[in-house]
Order: C-alpha cells, then sequence, then structure tokens
C-alpha cells in the first residue's frame, strides 16, 4: 500500500540522516589544519604538506639571511613524521605574482627524501618506484617506514641536545 510505502521511505531517510550525522561527529571524518609548529606529538592516518617549496619551506627570509636551516629542518621532519599511513607533498610549479607566473623551485628537504621513496604524479610526467605488484609494494612499505624511523631517531636526538 502506499501508507507502507511512505512508511518505509520515511524509515529509510530517518536512518540515512541519522547515520549521516552521527559521522558528521566521528573525527575520522574531519579535516584538521595545522601549522608544522602546532603538530608537533599528533599523529594523523594522512597528512598533506603544501607548498613545499623554495621561499615557504625553508622560509626565504632565512635563506636569504643565512641563518642556519636545521630548525626549518627539523620542522620539516616533524610534518613528515605526524604521517601514519599516508604522506603527501605539494607544490606548484609557478604562482601568479603581480599578474606574471614566477617559476617554483621545490624545496631542498623534498631532496633529502630518497627518490625511491616518491611516488611523484605529475601532469607533465610520471616517476618513482613501480607499485604494480603486491611485493613491490611490500618492500616500498618496508623502505619508507626504515626512512621514516630514521627521521624520528633524529628528532629524537634534536630534542636531547
Amino acid at each position: 500500500s502506499i501508507d507502507d510505502l511512505l512508511d518505509n521511505l520515511t524509515t529509510e531517510w530517518n536512518n540515512a540522516y541519522n547515520k549521516k550525522e552521527e559521522q558528521k561527529d566521528d573525527p575520522k571524518n574531519q579535516v584538521t589544519l595545522l601549522t608544522l609548529h602546532g603538530a608537533k606529538g599528533l599523529e594523523y592516518p594522512v597528512v598533506f604538506l603544501v607548498g613545499m617549496e623554495e621561499g615557504f619551506l625553508p622560509h626565504r627570509r632565512s635563506v636569504e639571511e643565512g641563518q642556519d636551516l636545521s630548525e626549518e629542518r627539523r620542522l620539516c621532519y616533524v610534518g613528515i613524521t605526524r604521517a601514519k599511513d599516508q604522506l603527501i607533498f605539494t607544490r606548484a610549479k609557478s604562482r601568479i605574482r603581480y599578474g606574471k607566473p614566477m617559476p617554483r623551485n621545490r624545496s631542498r628537504f623534498m631532496d633529502e627524501v630518497p627518490k625511491d621513496l616518491l611516488v611523484v604524479e605529475d601532469t607533465a610526467k610520471n616517476s618513482g618506484p613501480d607499485l604494480s605488484s603486491k611485493q613491490a609494494q611490500e618492500e616500498h612499505e618496508i623502505k619508507v617506514k626504515s626512512f621514516l624511523g630514521d627521521l624520528k631517531a633524529r628528532l629524537g636526538s634534536d630534542r636531547k641536545r
């Protein structure tokens, strides 16, 4: 009957709405935006480090003033080690400044990550390790975990100084 159909539809809609409301409050369904300074001690399944460009990280002023970049490098390592499962670096190849495109170079700190650990997605070209087989994926994960362990050890030894 039409009454049964309307009752079923109403029940389904209420269930879907309630489920959506419950998921809304679940921290797993939220994005957290932090500075590198504010991220110390926290971990997330997926971390995006955006603006991995010279002038941003390390900051232009630190480079121009000839400052020691170890604190900026440590901040980068803090960002990297916040990722539990997936780390994504992003950068722009160019930015518009005063109406003109200005080329951007990737951060020197990205050069400190071994090339075989990076999967590069680029609109112009693709490079990085071939992860098409399960074995290659597992080997890559072992290398990444080893690299992250080394970074965490460096961060730990920096704190003791």
